[in-house]
């Protein structure tokens, strides 16, 4: 899954829980993991990534392979 997107002139981060995007300039919800700001359409996807941000990581890592 791709996390940045740039569309007509407008960046985005992709909501690593659900996909949905989100404007990093005015994100909703974050969290800094391992160093790294994860942007996040709702708490409850903010909540989702807390409790297991391996999952959405390595789904992450293999779309990069």
């Amino acid at each position: 899954m791709k996390k940045f997107v740039h569309l007509q002139g407008q960046s985005f981060e992709l909501d690593p829980v659900c996909g949905m995007k989100v404007d990093p300039q005015a994100p909703p919800f974050q969290v800094e993991f391992r160093g790294k700001k994860y942007y996040f359409c709702s708490k409850a996807c903010k909540h989702i990534f807390e409790r297991m941000p391996e999952k959405y990581l390595k789904s992450d890592q293999d779309a990069q392979l």
